[in-house]
């Protein structure tokens, strides 16, 4: 049975953004998602509030309590995959842009107010794509990773793009996911009727299913050099738990809700190896063979899978995860396909790899070293302790702002307030 709030937009007016936010089971972290969209300095959006929960822990009474009418509240079976109940909210959605927002994730008061004004200065943009800042809740002291942006707005190539993932799944920040853009409405409806498709938010990874269709369909896509949103949450992460393996119960739920398990590995050799990479590798070859188009002319090499496949399992061990069955049969698999000589590459990288995921846990710990570090290397990440995600959103020294347009935009200043 699925139930609609009551109040909301009379159906004349379509709103500039359709905000997404699928929840589950979570009313107190889909409360602060809300709070930091009614917190908007850009109002003309709606808040599509799918409630996929399970029982009595619902947000019908936090959506009576705060009583705006830009929510619409729907309460779905609570039968549905992540998927299903993405699609379902996209179903509802009215809006010309549209976004997802998760549950665990806040955006900063103006995160509306600037991607206006991208579109506004690019008018043919279908999709605008920025960074997000993660709150980590997983660490003794809760600590914001939060991203030193130029403010600047680029436009990104799609093949560019493409190019970088396949060689290693790299570049993940300026990938347009929905919970990192926003998405022309338009395209999403083209899209499924060019392809004749049911969905456009397909199992396993929406997001990243997402990402792959508008680096197949689109030419470019802006980015902003910034961090828009802040992801909290860590803890409740599906990839973590299952890089981590700590909540095996989670992940079992996951995976139970996809109809088709031949999914996960349908288009990959390494067959029952549960770790993210491995099933994105296959979302996206699944998805190259549906599509062809642009996606045809970049694949992974067997180099880069073995490599994305033991970037996963050393994540996983220093994690704490058990990995010895999937240590067995990436172990198999790079017996069968790399000489002596690549091997002993790969084991140095890897040797690599370990030392830097092991340096950059610690440094979690230590912000005011962290940061010395990072200015030293010129990374653009900084390190600030910050127990709420909501405060850290509306915090002052985190605000984003536009510094600088790309060639061809109509707008002459864009970082005006």
């Amino acid at each position: 049975m699925i139930e609609e709030n009551a109040t909301e937009y009379s159906n004349e007016h379509a709103p500039y953004f359709s905000i997404l936010l699928p929840t589950r089971n979570r009313p107190h972290l889909a409360e602060i998602a809300i709070k930091s969209l009614i917190n908007q300095e850009f109002t003309d959006f709606e808040v599509i509030l799918s409630d996929n929960s399970d029982g009595n822990l619902t947000c019908r009474e936090m959506v009576d309590r705060i009583n705006d009418p830009r929510i619409r509240y729907y309460r779905t079976s609570g039968e549905l995959s992540m998927p299903d109940n993405w699609e379902f909210a996209l179903a509802q959605a009215r809006g010309v842009y549209l976004a997802v927002l998760e549950d665990k994730q806040v955006y900063f008061p103006n995160t509306l107010a600037l991607v206006r004004k991208v579109i506004d200065a690019m008018p043919d943009c279908k999709s605008v794509c920025w960074h997000n800042d993660i709150l980590d809740d997983s660490l003794e002291l809760p600590t914001l990773v939060h991203y030193v942006g130029s403010g600047e707005i680029a436009i990104l190539s799609c093949e560019e793009m493409l190019l970088k993932l396949t060689e290693g799944l790299n570049g993940w920040s300026k990938v347009p996911r929905m919970i990192n853009s926003v998405l022309c409405l338009d395209f999403i409806n083209s899209f499924k009727e060019e392809f004749e498709l049911k969905r456009f938010f397909i199992d396993v990874s929406p997001d990243i299913c997402a990402s792959f269709i508008q680096m197949a369909e689109i030419e470019s896509v802006a980015y902003v050099d910034q961090a828009l949103c802040i992801t909290g949450g860590v803890k409740h992460s599906n990839g973590r738990a299952a890089l981590a393996k700590s909540n095996p119960a989670q992940t079992e739920e996951f995976l139970k809700k996809i109809k088709n398990q031949n999914q996960l590995y349908s288009h990959v050799e390494l067959k029952g190896f549960l770790m993210p990479g491995n099933s994105i590798i296959n979302d996206y070859l699944r998805l190259r063979d549906h599509l062809g188009s642009r996606l045809l002319k970049y694949t992974f090499s067997k180099n880069a899978y073995a490599r994305i496949c033991l970037r996963d399992l050393i994540r996983s061990f220093s994690m704490g995860g058990q990995i010895r069955n999937e240590a067995r049969m990436l172990l198999k698999y790079i017996r069968n396909h790399f000489g002596k000589i690549e091997i002993f590459k790969m084991l140095v990288w890897a040797v690599r790899m370990y030392s830097n995921v092991q340096v950059n846990k610690q440094l979690l710990n230590y912000p005011r070293v962290a940061n010395v570090i990072y200015k030293l290397r010129g990374t653009n990440t900084r390190l600030y302790a910050s127990p709420n995600i909501l405060d850290a959103s509306n915090d002052e020294k985190f605000r984003p702002n536009l510094n600088r347009q790309p060639k061809g935009c109509k707008l002459a200043r864009l970082n005006e307030q």
